[in-house]
């Protein structure tokens, strides 16, 4: 799990591996996951 606070390019220099976005009613990109190692 991607915390929320963390920007995009954040995320991605943290988790090379990539994660994916869940689609939320809201819009808003709250929930990213990251493959297991």
């Amino acid at each position: 799990m991607v915390l929320p606070n963390l920007s995009e390019k954040e995320a991605t220099s943290l988790f090379p591996k990539g994660f994916s976005v869940t689609n939320l009613p809201s819009g808003k990109p709250y929930l990213r996951v990251t493959p297991q190692p």
